[in-house]
């Protein structure tokens, strides 16, 4: 795809698709043809019984996603992921003299050149990608085949040293070699799902001492780290079951029943915590996929259904403090489990790219560009801690 093609879709780019419990790296295609979120009625529509309600963002919601206070100019950014603190985030960056990935100090406006793009028209980070205050990791490809082989890379934010934990070459042959996706990293460790189909097995890779693990081997999907424990799917889509992995510490790997009696996960958000869970479940045909957004608490007794979004590929999900974030292509939605409600985060105010903590990182084109496919982002970094919860629905 070439790059004004790709730049096209600043924000909705780092939305990958995720289809048959796998982030497909290469999940450009859908957006960049212009085939926008596909709703009924509403960006996203409430099934019967759903116990969440649609209610207006919050003005101060609003007013701190205007904020705009992640803005470097003048290079063309996508960003993919955000320091939990906010002090800093990571982005794809394209300018004539150097392209490709940097960390980006808002506050003082200073950039960090990580690693450049041997070949910027093709070149490109695959999502998720993310950083838990030392380590930045994310997904690289070389190639505009889909699923595409790909490289998982960290950098070293002490030593400014770039690490490549797993390499598949792009001249390979995707039934000869595995495909590795949806790296995620916590306090040094890795965790990802490398492989395709029946054989995807779940990798735990030690960043510092550069160990590989294979913690779980089989039928697995998206792998995130919950608590001190990581939780993945098992199965094919339609009837998979999650799983505890208990392996980084000993322990006995028991699901509460709430998620024990889960079934048919498309894939977790990026972050879980012991309080959280956040899913979704799919269900395609020849031209939309309808994705229902689920949510577990220790408070429930069974997962909750937000709602269904119809749409050409389902979004990932992000989870900053307690509220959780997706996209409906042209927009975000945001969902609040202590108040029972989502909200629409209009266009204009950006969309939700990347989460970490209690910060999440929002972005949109600059208004009025005349050339908004090569035109600096707007970003802003938001502590939505510091904001009140969305209105509340009646349960």
């Amino acid at each position: 795809m070439h790059l004004g093609s790709r730049l096209a879709v600043l924000v909705g780019v780092v939305l990958a698709a995720s289809v048959a419990g796998c982030s497909q790296p290469n999940s450009l295609a859908a957006t960049a043809t212009g085939k926008a979120t596909r709703s009924v009625a509403s960006p996203l529509a409430q099934r019967h019984g759903s116990p969440y309600c649609a209610v207006s963002l919050p003005t101060r919601w609003s007013s701190a996603l205007k904020a705009r206070n992640g803005t470097v100019p003048p290079a063309t950014r996508i960003g993919f992921a955000v320091a939990a603190n906010g002090s800093e985030y990571f982005a794809e960056s394209y300018s004539p003299a150097w392209s490709g990935v940097v960390e980006i100090f808002p506050a003082t406006g200073r950039v960090v050149e990580i690693t450049q793009f041997a070949d910027p028209r093709v070149d490109q980070v695959s999502p998720p990608a993310s950083f838990d205050g030392r380590w930045f990791v994310w997904s690289e490809s070389t190639t505009l085949q889909d699923p595409v082989p790909v490289t998982v890379m960290a950098w070293d934010s002490r030593t400014n040293t770039v690490v490549t934990v797993f390499n598949t070459p792009a001249s390979a042959l995707l039934n000869a070699f595995p495909v590795a996706y949806a790296a995620t990293v916590a306090k040094g460790e890795l965790v990802w799902v490398q492989g395709a189909g029946k054989q995807s097995d779940v990798h735990l890779y030690n960043l510092e001492a550069q160990t590989d693990r294979i913690i779980f081997r089989g039928r697995a999907g998206s792998p995130v780290f919950w608590g001190t424990k990581i939780l993945f799917p098992v199965g094919s889509e339609s009837s998979n079951h999650l799983v505890a992995d208990s392996s980084r510490t000993g322990q006995p790997s028991v699901l509460p029943k709430g998620l024990a009696r889960v079934r048919g996960v498309s894939e977790l958000a990026l972050t879980a915590t012991p309080h959280e869970v956040i899913w979704t479940q799919s269900h395609a045909t020849s031209t939309w996929v309808a994705t229902s957004t689920w949510v577990w608490r220790p408070s429930y007794k069974q997962a909750e259904e937000v709602g269904i979004n119809y749409s050409w590929a389902p979004q990932p999900l992000v989870l900053a403090n307690s509220d959780f974030f997706w996209s409906t292509g042209q927009s975000s939605m945001v969902g609040d489990p202590r108040s029972g409600s989502m909200a629409v985060v209009p266009a204009n105010l950006g969309v939700v790219v990347a989460a970490n903590g209690n910060v999440i990182l929002a972005a949109h084109a600059l208004p009025a560009a005349t050339k908004p496919q090569m035109s600096p982002a707007i970003f802003s970094v938001v502590d939505v801690a510091k904001l009140p919860p969305l209105p509340r629905c009646h349960r």
